[in-house]
This record gives structure tokens, C-alpha cells and sequence, in this order.
């Protein structure tokens, strides 16, 4: 009887507890579980090197120069009409047209011309239209695994525009790629400007000595301008390397009857050899010390020409034919030295250039316009024209000016009128993830078609991650049509520490022969989720 009183007690303290310990797993199951593993890493975490190439590269440091130089053309007048095509390598053909194995172990090759469908895009999936990649990328890397440096590399305070004290721009919130020291996302730093002799007379020549740094990859080039005390003059310089890639030296020859005074420094654009650009412009009040040089001139001029009349031989041409544009225009001082314009065709979408030779017998300034065979039937219309004297002061006259405005001539309808631009249906890279430990070579393939005469020029730019300073990188491409009249291909160089992350295809330009011209950019479908990985 006393086991009885004590047996039973105590069974049914067992029976609690294991009543509460059912209960305790069955509202949280979790309870004694082990931490999960750390997931493995992505394979494209892990790329492997593409086909690479050595890092100089003499035809994409021109393009890269064309690109850069077409905000100094815009300052001077000069003008940069396309961008330059690079020459084609056959044996880098050759190479990228083997299959790869990408950092997944999927292969991809170029788009078949039989089929003109894309092989498939590393780490990306077919998309509507023939496109292949991510869709919704943005200049970010697309890995977020990366690790963690704790390297940080010193930020030199460069010549800025404007207020010196101004707060630094806000850092890219990728921290870590930020202070990668294997990848290039600063700038060069301007750290000094100098003019030698700091005062000529008008007709000679000055030497600018620009000091100039980068903290990773190297600076590659100087280009800029200097402006005249009335700002109606502009002169464009290329400075080269002294050998030490860190001064810079170029000549600037001012003309005969040049404005009188100081002139400035009114923009600097240095790239370094991983595509960062700075690029600083003043104004006179604003330009650093020692960004200034003297003219002494006893007949200055510094008033651009003035156009007095505009008038065409012909009110109306038929396909084929060229018009005549006569313009008479003055200068009070050096005399005329150049003049330029372009008119616009009915859609807007082409337009026709002409310059102008001075006719000594009447002395009119006297272009020849040409237009294409094919080109939009209607009323073609005068939109720019631009004058210069011998001092480089430059008058430029837009349509909504009188002189000009209702300057215009009908083409007949006897071609076949072509108004509409190409068409990019596909734009594929390959490879598309590389890593920057050296220089990669990138194949590109546009699919493009023109309804009516061909297609004439197509050329690109691709945009990278963001910098320190703001501005991101940019890389310039060309391509060259082959044997398939849709199909046009080329290559550009991703240079060596590149900066990792997300390179995207910012823009995009198709011309036809009938000179119709598409500019694509981001906002079109066809270039959403093109572009390379680094890393």
C-alpha cells in the first residue's frame, strides 16, 4: 500500500512533464534548433577571367578622347560629329566567337547570324524582344556577398567648381566597393594650374602646366579651354603627360587681334585609366589662382561677326540635288574666318550640314547642301548657324532668330522620302561578368534594320557605378556592319580596376544613310538590363 501512495504520485509528475514538453514543441518548434549554415557563396561571386587584353589600348583612348572632347566642341565650335569607329580585330573576333563557360558553368556564345537569336546570357534569363540579362538592374553590383574591406584609400581635396567650402557629395551607400582598393572609383584630383609666361602679346603662344593625380589606376588625359575677358572667345587644349603622369602639359596659341586682358581657365576634364572623369569649369570671377593668363593686344577684338542676310539659290530641288546657301556677314576688326550651319528635315529626325568658303567675286560666304538620295520629302528648315571671326569670338544663331528664321526650301517627292530611323531590335555583350584584375576586351552585337536605305552608323555608351565625387564613369564604342545587313558588331575595353559593380548601356545611337537618327537610351526597352558585371 505504501508503494501504491508512491508509485502513483510520481507517474503522474511524468506524465506533466511530458505533457508540457509536447506542448512546448508543438507552439514553438523552433526552440532547440541548430543556427542554419551560412548559404554557399553565389558563383558570381567567383568569376572567372574573361578573354583579356594589354591595357593600352590606342583606339579606345580615342574614343574615350572623342567623348570627352564633345563638351569642350560644344564651348569652342569646333564641333564632333560621330564618334570614331575602332578598327576590327580579327583575332579578337575569333577568340569571342568560341563559346565560354561563365562563373555558373553555363556556356554562352554570340547571337547566330542564321537565326539572329542571342546565345544565353551569363547568370541572366531570355526576355521578351530577343533580350537577355536582368531586367531591373540598376549601377549597383550585382553581388551583395562581397566582402568587407577595411582598407580606405585617402581622398585628395581636388580644384572644384564653385564654393571651395561646399559639403562633400553623399558617398555611394556601397561602402565597401567604395573602399575597395582593387577598384578605381575616384577621379583625378586637379591640384594645380600654372600658365607660363603668365602674360604674352596677341599672336603667341603660352604653355599650360596642369598638376594633376589619381589614387588608384593613373590619370590618362587632360583636355579643357580657356575663355577671353569678354567670354566670347574660346580656345581648346590637350595636355600631355611629361613622362611622370602626374603634370601635364599643353600649348594654347592666341590668335593675331586677340581680346585684350586676362583670360581664364573655363574647364578642365581629366580622365584617369579606369574611365573616372573630373571635370571642372569657372567662371572669370571663380577660376583658382594661377588659372589665368595676360594678353596684351594693341587692335583687340573682341566682338564676334554679324550676319547681315541669308538667302538660298533655290526655293525648291529634287532628289539627288544640292541646294545653295549665300550668307553675308561682317567683322569690325579680324575679319570672318569661318562660317557653319545645319538645317533639319520635315520629321526632324535628319538633319544636313553645310560650312561655308568666302566667294572672293561678291564676297559672300557661300555653302554647298547636300542631301541623301532618299531623305525625308518636305520642308527642310534652318536651325543653327554659327560664326566665328579670326580672333575665335563666335556668334552662334539659333531659329527663333530673324535673320535666320524663315530660311528654308522644299524637297520634291520624287524619292522615296525616307523619315523614319533604324531600328535596334537586340543588343547583346559578351562576356557579360568579368573581373578588372587586368584589362577585358567586350564584344558587341546590335541587330538594327532600316525600312528603306540602310543603316549607316551605330555607336554607344556605357555608364558605370557612381563615384566618390558623383560623377560615374562612362566607356565610348563604335561598331562596324558585316555580312548580314542587320548585324553590326565591335568591341570596347574594360579597363584594368575598373570600378565593381553594374555597368550599364546608357545610350545608343542608329543612323540611317538618309542621315534619320534614333538616340536610344534607358528608358527604351531594347537597352533595359544590358550591360557587364564587375568585379
Amino acid at each position: 500500500m505504501k508503494k501504491a501512495l508512491i508509485i502513483v504520485p510520481f507517474a503522474l509528475l511524468v506524465v506533466t512533464i511530458a505533457g508540457w514538453f509536447v506542448l512546448e514543441r508543438a507552439t514553438n518548434p523552433t526552440a532547440d534548433a541548430r543556427p542554419a549554415p551560412p548559404p554557399s557563396s553565389s558563383p558570381i561571386d567567383e568569376p572567372k577571367p574573361s578573354t583579356a587584353i594589354p591595357e593600352s589600348n590606342g583606339e579606345q583612348e580615342e574614343l574615350d578622347r572623342a567623348d570627352v572632347a564633345s563638351s569642350i566642341a560644344d564651348e569652342t565650335g569646333t564641333g564632333a560629329s560621330s564618334i570614331p569607329q575602332p578598327r576590327w580585330r580579327e583575332s579578337a573576333a575569333k577568340q569571342l566567337d568560341r563559346p565560354k563557360q561563365d562563373a555558373s558553368g553555363a556556356r554562352s556564345g554570340p547571337v547566330d547570324a542564321a537565326s539572329s537569336e542571342p546565345g544565353p546570357r551569363e547568370g541572366g534569363k531570355t526576355q521578351p524582344g530577343g533580350r537577355t540579362g536582368q531586367s531591373n538592374r540598376s549601377n549597383e553590383p550585382a553581388s551583395t556577398a562581397e566582402t568587407s574591406r577595411t582598407t580606405t584609400r585617402s581622398v585628395p581635396t581636388p580644384i572644384r567648381e564653385g564654393d571651395s567650402d561646399r559639403p562633400n557629395p553623399t558617398r555611394d551607400p556601397d561602402t565597401d566597393r567604395i573602399n575597395d582598393p582593387t577598384s578605381d572609383t575616384e577621379a583625378p584630383t586637379v591640384v594645380s594650374i600654372e600658365f607660363s609666361p603668365p602674360q604674352i602679346q596677341d599672336g603667341e603662344s603660352t604653355t599650360i602646366l596642369i598638376a594633376a593625380t589619381d589614387d588608384l589606376s593613373g590619370v590618362k588625359f587632360v583636355t579643357g579651354s580657356v575663355r577671353s575677358p569678354s567670354a566670347s572667345a574660346v580656345i581648346g587644349f590637350s595636355a600631355a603627360s611629361d613622362g611622370t603622369n602626374e603634370r601635364f602639359i599643353g600649348t594654347i596659341k592666341v590668335p593675331e587681334k586677340a581680346d585684350a586682358g586676362e583670360w581664364h581657365v573655363n574647364q578642365i576634364r581629366a580622365m584617369d585609366k579606369a574611365n573616372n572623369v573630373r571635370s571642372v569649369s569657372w567662371d572669370g570671377s571663380s577660376a583658382p589662382p594661377g588659372a589665368r593668363f595676360r594678353v596684351v593686344s594693341a587692335n583687340a577684338d573682341s566682338t564676334p561677326p554679324t550676319v547681315e542676310s541669308i538667302a538660298l539659290d533655290r526655293e525648291a530641288v529634287n532628289a539627288g540635288e544640292a541646294n545653295v546657301i549665300r550668307i553675308a556677314v561682317t567683322d569690325d576688326e579680324s575679319g570672318v574666318n569661318a562660317v557653319n550651319g545645319m538645317f533639319s528635315s520635315p520629321s526632324g529626325r535628319a538633319t544636313a550640314s553645310f560650312q561655308c568658303t568666302l566667294d572672293s567675286g561678291s564676297g559672300l560666304w557661300v555653302g554647298n547642301i547636300a542631301l541623301p538620295v532618299d531623305a525625308d520629302c518636305g520642308e527642310w528648315v534652318l536651325r543653327h548657324l554659327s560664326v566665328s571671326d579670326k580672333a575665335n569670338n563666335r556668334a552662334t544663331l539659333g531659329a527663333d532668330q530673324p535673320v535666320i528664321r524663315d530660311t528654308k526650301f522644299f524637297l520634291s517627292f520624287e524619292g522615296s522620302c525616307d523619315s523614319e530611323p533604324p531600328i535596334v531590335t537586340l543588343v547583346q555583350f559578351d562576356p557579360t561578368a568579368i573581373i578588372n584584375t587586368e584589362a577585358n576586351l567586350i564584344r558587341v552585337i546590335v541587330l538594327v534594320e532600316d525600312d528603306a536605305t540602310g543603316v549607316k552608323h551605330v555607336s554607344g555608351r556605357l555608364i558605370g557605378p557612381s563615384g566618390t565625387d558623383g560623377q560615374p564613369p562612362t566607356i565610348s564604342f563604335g561598331l562596324k556592319p558585316t555580312a548580314d545587313a542587320r548585324r553590326w558588331e565591335g568591341t570596347f575595353t574594360m579597363p584594368a580596376l575598373a570600378a565593381k559593380g553594374w555597368w550599364s548601356l546608357q545610350k545608343l545611337d542608329a543612323l540611317d544613310n538618309a542621315n534619320n537618327r534614333r538616340n536610344y537610351s534607358q528608358t527604351d526597352r531594347v537597352l533595359q538590363g544590358i550591360g557587364v558585371t564587375v568585379q
